[in-house]
């Protein structure tokens, strides 16, 4: 009877250059870049065809036949939300053997000082394609004037969950790194070739971007259901140009800490929703669904000035509100970055995927607790995923409190 891990890290380091390209086509023009972290179905592929190989499996059977054995540990090639016992959460960055998170979008940066600021909501609505009256994000006050946000930059789990208890970390070389710090750019030209004539390809030249890891960086994913029995450590191919990368099994990495201090949960006017991870929204001909979670319903105030009489409270204005893991929740506002376009190769089919959009990680979102029990919403919404695919480790969020 086989035995299954119930869950266990897989950390990759490079031994040269990885490539994982971006999803516009190999003829576009000017230099393909690569994507870093990669996009995780690509580990998953590297993981799956890797298990293939453990037990010598014949791929053209395993692809024919719908009761193949192994479809039970790794699911079905033909729908891709069928990975059979496999479950995976990433992927992630580490750097010395410590794993690192996306720095959230709400946080910015002094150039001068290295001081760290976090947006605010503005408390009065602006007429927007989002809506009458919404919420959007202002500097906290003019000493933030000068400060950008923090393009390319990752953050230790200390200084994540500093940020979840209403903390804002210390920039410095302990909490945050830069893509400069953990790998390189570097630039390859290329031609096609023409393998029967043994010739290369007339007015076929590319130039594509590689990574080159430092040599303390390594890409993790956790899995759950792999089997036992596995070697320990291993060589495979990873990412586009058949590039190698070692792989090795270790003990789970733990995740940030949620917050457990009563005395901040009081002092906080709701929570705020990290994305980890890039979430993979589900399609929706709705209006009502624009830029928001999944399942959240855009709700316009009558009027979007205060009364008359009473000049001290803010004006209405829109939010979304919706429901998730029982908690309803009113979406304030929102700082989201530029979409993540994701395509990809199907082996399965032999033909391209089709390129789609997710909102990505790093992305906060400002809610109000509709029953004002801010300490079940953080219990229960700690540890999430929301969107589609979420076997593949898309749309992981944390929760921390929103001061």
């Amino acid at each position: 009877m086989a035995e299954f891990f119930k869950k266990r890290t897989l950390r990759f380091q490079a031994v040269d250059t990885l490539f994982f390209r971006e999803s516009r086509p190999m003829d576009a023009t000017g230099e393909l870049h690569s994507v870093f972290p990669p996009p995780v179905r690509t580990l998953v592929g590297a993981i799956r065809h890797w298990i293939g190989q453990q037990e010598q499996v014949d791929w053209s059977a395993f692809t024919n036949d719908k009761q193949h054995p192994l479809r039970d540990l790794i699911g079905d090639p033909h729908n891709e939300q069928d990975l059979g016992r496999l479950s995976f959460s990433g992927a992630w960055l580490s750097y010395k053997q410590q794993r690192l998170y996306p720095v959230p979008l709400n946080l910015i940066k002094d150039e001068k000082t290295d001081q760290l600021f976090q947006f605010l909501l503005s408390e009065q609505g602006y007429h927007c394609d989002l809506g009458c009256c919404v919420r959007l994000a202002q500097l906290p006050s003019d000493d933030a004037l000068e400060s950008k946000s923090l393009c390319n930059v990752w953050m230790t789990k200390a200084a994540l969950s500093q940020l979840l208890r209403g903390e804002i970390p210390a920039y410095n070389a302990k909490n945050f790194f830069t893509a400069e710090q953990l790998f390189k750019r570097e630039s390859r030209l290329g031609i096609a070739r023409d393998n029967h004539r043994g010739t290369v390809k007339d007015g076929r030249l590319y130039q594509t971007q590689h990574i080159r890891p430092k040599a303390d960086t390594a890409i993790e994913i956790d899995v759950v259901g792999l089997k036992k029995g596995y070697p320990s450590e291993t060589m495979l191919r990873l990412g586009g140009e058949g590039r190698s990368a070692n792989m090795c099994i270790q003990p789970p990495q733990t995740r940030p800490s949620k917050v457990n201090q009563q005395s901040l949960v009081d002092q906080s006017q709701g929570i705020i929703l990290y994305v980890l991870t890039p979430v993979m929204l589900t399609a929706s001909t709705d209006p009502q669904h624009v830029s928001v979670l999944p399942e959240f319903q855009r709700c316009e105030p009558k009027v979007c000035e205060p009364k008359a009489n009473d000049k001290n409270t803010p004006p209405p204005t829109t939010y979304w509100q919706g429901c998730i893991k029982g908690v309803e929740l009113r979406i304030q506002g929102a700082i989201v970055g530029k979409a993540l376009r994701e395509g990809g190769w199907d082996l399965a089919n032999h033909c391209p995927r089709p390129v789609k959009s997710l909102l990505p990680a790093g992305s906060v979102f400002y809610c109000e607790v509709v029953n004002g029990d801010i300490t079940h919403a953080i219990n229960t919404l700690s540890d999430i995923q929301l969107g589609a695919l979420q076997v593949y480790g898309y749309g992981q969020m944390t929760v921390g409190v929103w001061k």
